[in-house]
């Protein structure tokens, strides 16, 4: 379950079809980069390209581990990211000194419960009402034939660049989750709202 306390923190992981227009160049070649890491799961480089403020809450190396164990299948929960595609980039925010885009993605997530044969029927339904209450009972299901949940994510990051992060890091941006408050000041968590809206039109 603590897994997906951090998805929250680390939903970072996806690739992106195609690049956007009017991004500058330096946005650019930070999504080239971050993609490479992705693809080669370079955990650790990978945390540099994470807003720095995420390590207030969670230590870089506590992620690194996360990381490491849940693709590696070590852990309770084993994760699988599939069907990886980019959406849409906003136009460019500017409050007071920091800079952002809200980019929108969407992910197929492939994810295994590790427990005891005798355990499964009660921990499958307690994990597929958690994960239907996190992302909606229609983008959820439990592949039997698998035995792993299926789940259809579609959510927003926000690229940042601030005196905090002079070079261009993402944070994955739920608005109302507490942890955004902590990392992302009020005004520039309003005017991002403004953009996700238009996203949902």
């Amino acid at each position: 379950m603590k897994k997906l306390v951090f998805l929250f923190l680390i939903g970072f992981l996806f690739t992106f079809s195609a690049a956007a227009q009017e991004v500058d160049a330096a946005m650019k070649s930070r999504l080239d980069t971050f993609l490479k890491l992705n693809q080669a799961l370079d955990f650790e480089k990978l945390m540099d390209y994470i807003y720095p403020k995420v390590f207030t809450v969670a230590p870089r190396e506590q992620l690194i581990e996360i990381f490491k164990s849940t693709f590696a299948g070590d852990d309770e929960v084993k994760m699988e990211m599939d069907s990886l595609q980019y959406g849409s980039i906003s136009p460019l925010v500017v409050v007071n000194k920091g800079s952002y885009h809200l980019i929108r993605y969407s992910m197929l997530i492939r994810m295994q419960i590790k427990q005891e044969a005798s355990d499964a029927a009660d921990g499958n339904t307690t994990m597929l009402n958690v994960l239907k209450s996190q992302y909606g009972a229609k983008n959820v299901r439990y592949d039997a034939a698998s035995k792993k949940f299926v789940v259809n994510v579609n959510t927003n990051m926000v690229a940042v660049k601030d005196e905090t992060s002079p070079e261009w890091t993402f944070l994955n941006f739920e608005p109302d989750h507490p942890l955004a408050a902590q990392l992302l000041d009020a005004a520039v968590i309003s005017k991002l709202k403004t953009f996700r809206k238009e996203q949902k039109n």
